[in-house]
């Protein structure tokens, strides 16, 4: 198991304490998920804050599972249900569910990501095998996502990723300064000393 999940694990479990609730993590969800998509042949990629946790070893916390697979018919609703998942809605391209334990789990069919989920590397995790987005498939989803109109804050940066101290941006050659500023926070995602003077 990598450092960064492991450490997001244990964030989990800090986190819930804090709120005063039962220390839990999502590393049964996500074993419970996995085994379940394993057993329906399903091919998939785990994309988003758990990705990011595998490939980089700095602690990171999300609360969710985001999924990746090539076709929404291809979730095994039946075989989730019977393993004490539950649906809690759908969107274009999304499907949203939640674990027994309430980790949140949110399935994408975008068709962007196909050939992410074709290529994804394999991860142990224990006693299952994840198969987690690549890192070059991984930031072309965070820049995709922070250019989204969308998905901005008036500031500029991505929603979800909103931060204080993050002022140098990588230069890269891109025609919006959303897309700059959307490097720059993965920048700071991948690489702290990226900070604020």
């Amino acid at each position: 198991m990598s450092s960064g999940l492991a450490a997001g694990f244990l964030l989990d479990q800090q986190w819930h304490w804090l709120r005063g609730e039962m220390e839990t993590t999502k590393k049964p969800a996500l074993a419970a998920l996995v085994r379940v998509l394993d057993s329906a042949n399903v091919s998939y990629a785990i994309i988003g804050g758990v990705a990011v946790q595998v490939h980089h070893p700095d602690p990171r916390t999300t609360l969710d599972i985001e999924v990746a697979v090539l076709s929404a018919d291809a979730i095994p609703r039946d075989a989730l249900i019977a393993a004490g998942f539950k649906s809690t809605g759908s969107f274009e391209h999304s499907e949203n569910w939640v674990a027994e334990n309430g980790t949140p789990v949110q399935f994408t069919d975008d068709p962007d990501l196909a050939s992410a989920v074709r290529s994804a590397e394999e991860i142990s995790l224990e006693n299952v095998t994840l198969r987690v987005i690549r890192v070059l498939d991984l930031v072309r989803q965070k820049l995709r996502a922070g250019s989204d109109p969308a998905r901005v804050a008036p500031n500029g940066f991505p929603i979800s990723w909103t931060r204080k101290g993050c002022s140098r941006t990588i230069r890269v050659f891109a025609p919006s300064s959303r897309r700059r500023s959307s490097w720059c926070s993965i920048g700071c995602l991948f690489e702290p000393r990226f900070r604020a003077r």
